[in-house]
C-alpha cells in the first residue's frame, strides 16, 4: 500500500530529496515550495503522484490552508476527503 507525504521545503536541498525518494518507492507526496515551478521537472517525472502546493507566505496558517484547499481540492480524493475531515 503507497503512502501519502507532506513535504515541506520541497523545492531543492534535502527535502527535494526526501520528494525523490518517496516517489520512486511508489508513495504520492504532497510537496510545499515557494516556487511550485521549481517542481515542473519531478511532477513531469511523476504525474499524479506528486501534488505541488505553493507556500502561501503572510497568511494566517489556516486561512493559507483554505486557499490551498481551494486551489487543489480536485487534485486528489483522498486529499479532498482528509481536507474536508480536517475543516470540521
Amino acid at each position: 500500500m503507497s503512502k501519502v507525504w507532506f513535504i515541506t521545503g520541497s523545492s531543492r536541498g534535502l527535502g527535494r530529496e526526501f520528494v525523490r525518494a518517496a516517489l520512486s518507492r511508489g508513495n504520492r507526496v504532497a510537496a510545499t515550495a515557494r516556487d511550485i515551478d521549481s517542481l515542473k521537472d519531478v511532477a513531469a517525472a511523476h504525474g499524479a503522484a506528486i501534488l505541488p502546493l505553493r507556500v502561501i507566505f503572510g497568511a494566517h496558517p489556516y486561512q493559507a490552508a483554505r486557499q490551498l484547499y481551494a486551489e487543489r481540492r480536485d487534485s486528489w480524493a483522498e486529499w479532498a476527503e482528509l481536507s474536508r475531515q480536517a475543516q470540521g
